[in-house]
């Protein structure tokens, strides 16, 4: 890395009032991968862009550091949407290698061979990336030493809007967006999936099924509340509903509970998360270490989300 970057990362972090350059330059690397993902010619597949990186850096609706970059890969070809999981599995093993191929060539020192980096199970249905990278900054103990980028074949369940993307570096400095426009999950969608994850995620943890818990999980009280105002909660609702079902069946095996009362154990979860101080402590450190805009306080974030669960049709 030139001194010149470095520089400019400090100027940034001053720019933004972030807590440390550790995230402006982070957040450069993950924009730098998703460009390189987003021009790769991955053949009768596109990807979509999701989640709160998304939100963060292509929507522009929360001021927080987001470090994963999740892609949700869509067949351009009906056809293949008709396939089995076993038929599509070829096609998505392509997939992942011309990606790997794209990664490589834009300078991520990544080794295909190396499950450390990247990693693919339930029949290349789900491929998850940790690219290294040369970071020239001190650690942050709340940001991973590596660029997570996952890639989930799902449908999209509803129309994505094209965005364009923009690092804190070019943004800080009035440059070009470095993707000038990627396929993007739609707000309501994001919002659905959030809800989803937080309460089953804690569901799964209060109830001792989860294999590693995320004490980041959090993240999604924010980002609900962050995005209230641009969320159709009808749609989300029936979304939301419509997700939570289809995770009762993909963890049926390891969480019975949840495929058996998908609405009791919303309930608990959410229960839980308003009540038990550890949810408040998570929240409060993750607002300090990665929030750089608005604040809001944790009942306010959680009445938002005790809201949409009620608009849940489960």
């Amino acid at each position: 890395m030139s001194a010149e970057l470095l520089r400019e990362f400090l100027e940034v972090q001053a720019h933004f009032g972030l807590p440390s350059p550790a995230l402006v330059e982070k957040d450069f690397h993950v924009v730098r991968a998703l460009s390189a993902a987003s021009a790769a010619d991955l053949g009768p597949f596109a990807l979509v862009f999701g989640g709160g990186t998304a939100m963060v850096r292509a929507h522009r609706l929360i001021e927080r550091m987001s470090e994963d970059v999740d892609l949700k890969v869509v067949p351009r070809d009906p056809a293949l949407g008709g396939l089995g999981q076993g038929g599509r599995r070829k096609h998505l093993g392509e997939l992942r290698d011309r990606l790997t191929a794209a990664l490589q060539a834009a300078g991520f020192a990544l080794d295909a061979a190396d499950p450390a980096h990247v990693r693919s199970r339930n029949a290349n249905h789900y491929t998850i990336y940790r690219l290294p990278y040369d970071a020239q900054t001190e650690a942050q103990e709340v940001l991973r030493p590596a660029i997570q980028l996952e890639l989930t074949y799902a449908p999209l369940r509803l129309p994505s809007v094209t965005l364009p993307v923009t690092s804190f570096v070019a943004e800080a400095f009035g440059r070009p967006p470095e993707v000038a426009g990627i396929a993007c999950v739609s707000v309501t969608e994001t919002a659905a999936e959030k809800l989803v994850s937080l309460t089953r995620r804690t569901a799964m943890e209060l109830a001792g099924h989860s294999r590693d818990a995320d004490p980041a999980l959090v993240r999604h009280i924010y980002d609900l509340h962050m995005i209230r105002a641009q969320i159709d909660a009808e749609a989300a609702g029936r979304l939301a509903a419509e997700i939570a079902r289809a995770d009762a069946e993909a963890f049926a095996n390891q969480y019975p509970a949840y495929r058996d009362d998908i609405a009791g154990e919303t309930r608990k979860a959410l229960d839980a998360i308003r009540t038990a101080p550890l949810f408040r402590e998570r929240y409060e450190r993750f607002l300090a270490a990665m929030v750089y805009g608005e604040r809001p306080g944790f009942e306010e974030a959680v009445g938002t989300v005790g809201e949409l669960v009620k608009g849940m049709e489960v």
